[in-house]
């Protein structure tokens, strides 16, 4: 369980960081640098979280959150994409790059 950082894509979307479907409830952690973000989580990958959902992490600050899959995405859609760094995912529940875009409802 290894902290990897991350630039975010810039998009109305989620970008799925990793998670697990079975087990016990993850603790991650993230922490964003120089932008602000949204930081959700959801039952399964697919369960993509509502725009809304999870907390705004500030650049320069973190949070925490616990449950089995974990999603960010920047809070606004121009500039530079924001870095994050992502602690408490086990290396088999990681994503390597793995960029999910928001289902309309």
């Amino acid at each position: 369980m290894e902290q990897f950082a991350r630039r975010l894509v810039r998009h109305d979307g989620w970008t799925w960081l990793g998670g697990l479907d079975e087990g016990k409830d993850l603790e991650c952690v993230l922490r964003s640098f120089d932008a602000d973000v949204r930081f959700a989580e959801a039952a399964t990958r697919e369960a993509l979280p509502a725009q809304d959902a999870g907390v705004i992490v500030p650049a320069g600050s973190g949070s925490r959150l616990v449950g089995h899959h974990f999603f960010a995405r920047p809070v606004a859609t121009r500039g530079a994409p924001p870095r994050i760094s992502v602690r408490g995912l086990p290396d088999d529940a990681r994503a390597a790059s793995d960029t999910r875009a928001a289902q309309a409802s």
